[in-house]
């Protein structure tokens, strides 16, 4: 949970004027003792971090599962030079498993005939 700066600064400004240890300053806003202390150090939350984008792209990876959909994780991470977690994650990003295609598949099968 992140406190706002307002908050933050009130904090620090009760502490530093009435001259109160991290403790007690913690106890009096029932807050942790630790983020008294990094707020002293550093009052601005940090950035989140943002990731590297991904080398496997949603298209290809579905064309991917259409085109071999009994393939393990591993082996489509063969195929796109990936770690299987990456494919793993990826596949939870494209929302969608292997037994939802194999669904969507047969579902297709038996609406042709």
């Amino acid at each position: 949970m992140t406190y706002s700066l307002y908050f933050r600064k009130k904090v620090l400004s009760i502490k530093e004027s009435e001259g109160l240890t991290y403790q007690a300053t913690a106890d009096r806003f029932k807050i942790g003792k630790n983020s008294v202390y990094l707020w002293s150090k550093q009052i601005k939350p940090k950035a989140t971090k943002s990731r590297p984008e991904i080398k496997v792209t949603q298209t290809e990876l579905l064309e991917d599962v259409r085109a071999y959909c009994d393939d393990y994780q591993y082996e489509r991470a063969e195929r796109f030079g990936v770690s299987q977690s990456c494919i793993c994650y990826a596949l939870q990003r494209l929302e969608t498993g292997v037994m939802d295609f194999y669904e969507k598949v047969k579902a297709k099968k038996f609406s042709m005939c």
